[in-house]
């Protein structure tokens, strides 16, 4: 036997080698405990190839020659797996959000087990595909901010991510997993047209740009009342 002892991770290799001369035939077993051996599938020549599985964890690995004379076992070789740590568990989807040209869109994803996260920005029909720091190149105006982390923030986004979506991307050691994607609807910002500047200003007419010096008009009832301009009050004599 190649070795006496394995220590692997559930989806690793098995692998041994065994000989002996004279064989007709090859066959690898595996036992626990006070088990009864089983063969491993397939396992016929002098070389042992077979994925960790959490079946052998704690087996006793061998190798039987046979012959018309008889029959020859290796030495065992203890077979320890360990379990393969799991990818993350998502808990929270993003939500879809509905912003104003030029708004703001708060995007928030959790996971279970997560080492790291990356936010990407795909788009409608998921022909286009984009982590957070190349959206930046994709779309100039737009601000993004947590981009690695649970909570995604938009900024200042563009009419052109209109119908586009985001997920995150939750990391850690046992794999990678997905989150469900949000949509991003953008509507057009309001602006108010040249007709529209017209008719405001035919309804207030204190809209209007002023010419006169003054920024308020003077009523004209008011304007009779006032004094000339320049001459002061006179009083007037009364008879004793």
């Amino acid at each position: 036997m190649s070795t006496t002892s394995q220590t692997l991770t559930e989806g690793d290799t098995i692998a041994l080698t065994a000989g002996a001369t004279g064989a007709a035939g090859i066959q690898w077993y595996y036992k626990k405990g006070d088990e009864a051996p089983k063969p491993v599938d397939g396992a016929t020549t002098a070389s042992l190839s077979v994925a960790a599985t959490m079946e052998y964890n704690g087996a006793d690995i061998y190798c039987q020659f046979v012959n018309d004379a008889g029959a020859v076992t290796t030495s065992f070789c203890r077979i320890t797996v360990n379990a393969k740590p799991a990818a993350p568990v998502t808990t929270k989807n993003p939500t879809d959000e509905t912003v104003t040209e030029g708004g703001r869109a708060i995007f928030i994803a959790r996971a279970d087990g997560a080492t790291s996260y990356l936010w990407r920005i795909i788009s409608g029909d998921g022909t286009q595909v984009y982590d957070y720091t190349a959206a930046r190149t994709a779309f100039p105006t737009l601000s993004i901010s947590g981009g690695d982390s649970e909570t995604l923030t938009l900024t200042n986004i563009p009419y052109d991510m209109n119908g586009w979506k985001v997920a995150c991307l939750f990391k850690s050691e046992g794999g990678e997993t997905l989150s469900g994607t949000a949509s991003v609807t953008v509507t057009k910002r309001r602006r108010l047209s040249a007709s529209s500047r017209s008719l405001s200003a035919a309804r207030w007419p204190w809209m209007r740009t002023r010419t006169s010096s003054s920024p308020f008009k003077q009523h004209p009832a008011t304007a009779a009342r006032s004094p000339t301009s320049g001459t002061a009050p006179q009083r007037t004599a009364q008879q004793p």
